[in-house]
């Protein structure tokens, strides 16, 4: 099993890198007209499995899966949410 130290490091090296971005659906970025991400953002296709995306208001289970990334959107718009935090767990 990993360490719990292990967890928190990879948990941090992901809320660093996309924390304040803005997630794009994978349902946008397979359309034929999308143009491409922009620097600000990333796909939910480049997220590692198991992934979460939790908006404001959803019920989400309490079991610890150190495997699985949980990603908190502020809010949503057309397929599109501004990441507030990144952690494992």
């Amino acid at each position: 099993m990993e360490s719990y130290e292990s967890v928190r490091n990879r948990s941090k090296e992901w809320n660093e890198k996309i924390a304040g971005k803005i997630l794009v659906s994978q349902e946008i970025v397979e359309a034929k007209s999308f143009p491409g991400l922009a620097e600000n953002e990333i796909s939910e296709l480049d997220l590692p499995k198991p992934k979460r995306i939790i908006f404001p208001g959803c019920m989400v289970t309490c079991d610890f899966r150190p495997e699985r990334l949980n990603v908190t959107c502020e809010e949503q718009q057309t397929g599109k949410a501004i990441i507030k935090s990144a952690h494992f767990g």
